[in-house]
């Protein structure tokens, strides 16, 4: 895994991707995607805007967009990000204490760890947020 902050959230981008895939998630820079007859399920990593070299906070948003609610301006379901979901969630809000989450990285940071853990979140409390 990598070394500094940014790296090491790349790799976990990069990880948690992979383990979505056979669901049939794609990935698009910090947003993953699953696209459906006139739906697209989202799970987007949102970097906080408070980092610093040593330091970055990141959440993991969720949405769904619904094709025949998207406006002529819009993106088309394959483009679209979190900010044209129709329903949209941070993962914290699906926990039994509904709070919202953020994790922090820094140099001494176990990335598997940290993979781990959001992989199984999204696995089990983002993805089914999305099917529904």
């Amino acid at each position: 895994m990598g070394t500094t902050p940014n790296e090491m959230f790349e790799e976990i981008v990069k990880t948690v991707a992979e383990r979505l895939r056979p669901l049939g998630f794609t990935r698009r820079g910090v947003v993953l995607r699953i696209t459906g007859q006139d739906t697209c399920g989202i799970v987007q990593f949102q970097r906080s805007t408070t980092n610093t070299r040593d330091r970055l906070s990141f959440t993991v948003n969720l949405g769904v967009v619904c094709g025949e609610l998207l406006e002529p301006n819009q993106p088309n379901l394959r483009q679209a990000t979190i900010v044209d979901a129709h329903l949209q969630e941070r993962i914290g809000m699906l926990l039994a204490d509904e709070r919202d989450m953020w994790w922090e990285i820094t140099p001494f940071t176990d990335p598997s760890l940290l993979v781990r853990e959001i992989a199984e979140l999204i696995l089990t409390k983002g993805v089914p947020y999305i099917q529904r």
